[in-house]
């Protein structure tokens, strides 16, 4: 970020200011097909992206314009991928209830880890414990 987009912004810097901003990203695809192996196919030109640094709330309301402008609503089955947050989460409750929640790889990695080091002072053997945590989550 340019010093200019950052200005007045509370921060992690010792003296309070921030370096970044926080931009919220939405993809909208369809996928119809799929590979000879079951792997879904993205449906080619389908993707539209929503991306902001305006509040949750701004944002999700051009979020469910883009899905209501896509005609999402009459998709037979939806999915919100997202790291975890909360708010993301409640967003999705509130536009798709009925919508598949997958927590991303990379977050549901380190919530694995995160769990595997609160289980250690229980386990005799914690490395062991984190490989099984592990092979769940690949196993999907």
């Amino acid at each position: 970020m340019v010093p200019s987009e950052t200005a007045g912004r509370k921060g992690r810097q010792p003296d309070g200011t921030s370096l970044t901003r926080e931009v919220k990203v939405g993809r909208l695809f369809t996928q119809t097909g799929f590979d000879e192996d079951g792997g879904p196919i993205l449906d080619r030109g389908s993707t539209s992206y929503i991306a902001h640094f305006d509040t949750s709330e701004q944002f999700a309301a051009k979020l469910a314009a883009e899905a209501l402008a896509r005609d999402f609503h009459h998709a037979p089955r939806l999915a919100v991928l997202a790291d975890g947050a909360r708010w993301i989460w409640n967003l999705a409750d509130k536009l798709w209830p009925d919508a598949i929640q997958i927590v991303d790889y990379y977050h549901a990695s380190k919530h694995v880890n995160d769990l595997a080091d609160l289980l250690k002072p229980a386990c005799p053997d914690p490395a062991a414990v984190r490989q099984t945590l592990k092979g769940h989550l690949a196993a999907g």
